[in-house]
């Protein structure tokens, strides 16, 4: 699972409990705003690996530094994802400062 090489062998299981977590997570946090919780405050039961949503601002000399370091071959795999997907998302619109700033 992850970035392990060796495989897992109650994976599916461990997938299984880790949703039923999440899901458990979730319902509480949506109580606690039923139950006019601020949301900052009830947000503090989901857990860390949660898909959030968030706006992001940096400069463009930023974001290539942060591909240089993260496709880097000993950075973990999920990273390097998250560094390719954020060139495919810039390229499109900056390619001659990408490529001079990736270069």
């Amino acid at each position: 699972m992850g970035s392990k090489e060796t495989p897992v062998e109650d994976a599916e299981e461990i997938v299984a409990e880790i949703r039923a977590s999440g899901e458990a997570a979730v319902e509480l946090y949506e109580s606690l705003l039923r139950r006019q919780v601020a949301p900052e405050i009830a947000r503090t039961v989901l857990p860390q690996g949660m898909y959030t949503e968030f706006i992001e601002t940096a400069s463009l000399a930023a974001y290539a530094r942060l591909w240089e370091l993260r496709t880097d071959s000993g950075a973990q795999r999920e990273i390097q994802g998250y560094a390719r997907a954020i060139e495919r998302l810039l390229m499109p619109y900056f390619p001659v400062s990408w490529s001079a700033l990736t270069a």
